[in-house]
């Protein structure tokens, strides 16, 4: 495995090799999403000032698929590929394929203090931007 970079030896301890992080960065759970998710995520956390993401479900579990992150203490927990963190208050809205399938949605940090009913309206169109696009 070391051989075909899947793993790396250092200081006697094994690792994910360069090779298993590449691979792990070109999955993508529907073709083409994270390119047409990457703008919308970036504008939305632009306009509401938080945190925001593409979470999927995959099996038992619901994963990061894409964050723009604006909170600090947020890097670490919405980082891709981390599973959507339990207790966290989020905003969401679906995502959806042309043919009506919810593949995911978008999600904003609701911070202490902050109105859903606001953040509600900006989600929503970051979703139906991302939905949108996933047609082309």
């Amino acid at each position: 495995m070391e051989a075909l970079g899947a793993v790396e030896n250092v200081r006697g301890r094994y690792r994910v090799g360069a090779q298993m992080f590449r691979l792990g960065q070109a999955w993508e759970p529907v073709p083409g999403i994270l390119r047409v998710a990457r703008q919308p995520l970036r504008a939305l956390s632009a306009t509401i000032r938080t945190s925001t993401i593409l979470a999927v479900p995959r099996r038992d579990r619901v994963l990061v698929a894409a964050a723009s992150i604006v909170r600090a203490e947020d890097v670490v927990r919405l980082r891709p590929g981390a599973t959507v963190p339990a207790g966290m208050a989020f905003v969401s809205a679906p995502v959806r394929t042309p043919t009506s399938v919810v593949v995911g949605t978008v999600s904003a940090v609701l911070d202490s203090g902050r109105s859903a009913t606001a953040l509600r309206e900006a989600v929503g169109h970051a979703a139906r931007a991302i939905s949108a696009a996933l047609v082309s």
